[in-house]
């Protein structure tokens, strides 16, 4: 009976491998964090899509995010010296002013606001920028602006209601915009909901061990 009951190391490997794959993670590599998405498996590797580039990670060395913050930071420089403590504290400020708001602040889709003290004001991502993401439901790819992604997680996954008007226009998924919204200009100032208590926000699962990329690393394949 107990030898039914025992999960292998290689089931382990492989359910450890089905659960990230399309989802949002971090590591770190070069004393820097990296933020991206897990886009295929490469034996018992995982292939963790960059920016501009696909390196491979053991699954092991890779910690889930919410795919808004990993958006948001994807383009951020997070050197090492942060500290991975600060790096998840981070992550949790940036998904409670979306979700909730902060310090008595009410929830902002407002980027500026989101990331203000957190990253350099050189390194602010601006709404209308763009980024390529595979639908973690259909395994489609899709170019959208990050301004989208942080307005659905806004409005969809937020714990007060959202203008009606930015419902109306956030479409069926976070990488997903309706045709027009990517030709629309991003918001000149945040949409704010009214402040109720919030509820507590769970932090990020944090790596319990030192997280570090494989050497081998190859360029994305071109468009």
């Amino acid at each position: 009976m107990a030898r039914t009951l025992t999960v292998s190391k290689v089931e382990a490997t492989r359910t450890r491998q089905r659960q990230l794959l399309r989802q949002a993670a971090w590591t770190e590599s070069a004393a820097r964090f990296w933020h991206g998405q897990v886009v295929d498996m490469d034996g018992r590797l995982a292939r963790l899509q960059l920016e501009d580039r696909v390196v491979l990670v053991e699954p092991a060395r890779l910690t889930p995010v919410a795919p808004v913050v990993a958006l948001l930071l994807l383009r951020v420089p997070l050197h090492a010296s942060l500290t991975r403590d600060c790096l998840t504290d981070m992550q949790t400020t940036i998904l409670a002013w979306i979700l909730n708001g902060s310090d008595g602040a009410p929830a902002s889709n407002d980027i500026p606001t989101i990331l203000g003290g957190l990253v350099q004001p050189s390194d602010m991502p601006a709404g209308r920028s763009t980024r390529r993401w595979i639908d973690p439901r259909t395994g489609d790819p899709f170019t959208f602006q990050l301004q989208h992604a942080v307005d659905y997680a806004f409005v969809v996954d937020g714990n007060q209601p959202a203008p009606a008007a930015l419902r109306l226009t956030v479409g069926p998924s976070f990488c997903r915009a309706p045709p027009t919204r990517n030709h629309a200009p991003a918001p000149t100032s945040s949409c704010e909901r009214d402040l109720s208590p919030p509820r507590s926000t769970t932090s990020m699962e944090q790596a319990n061990s030192i997280i570090s990329l494989l050497a081998e690393e190859e360029p994305s394949s071109p468009d």
